[in-house]
């Protein structure tokens, strides 16, 4: 299990990379999408939330939003 509060790296290992943004979900605001990321391919995983580009460019790149 890895706490954090913010956007940015959960954990990194020789095999994949993850990566948390925070999403829009009224009113609880630590809601966040996952991005995996392994050598070959990447994954996002997100709950339901509201109306983000910030989650597509998450999806395209890595998130700038905390």
């Amino acid at each position: 299990m890895h706490e954090f509060a913010r956007a940015g790296v959960v954990m990194q290992n020789d095999d994949v990379k993850v990566t948390s943004c925070r999403v829009r979900h009224p009113p609880v605001t630590q809601s966040y999408a996952y991005r995996f990321d392994a050598k070959d391919r990447s994954i996002v995983i997100s709950g339901d939330t509201a109306y983000a580009p910030e989650l597509a460019e998450f999806a395209r790149r890595e998130c700038a939003r905390s």
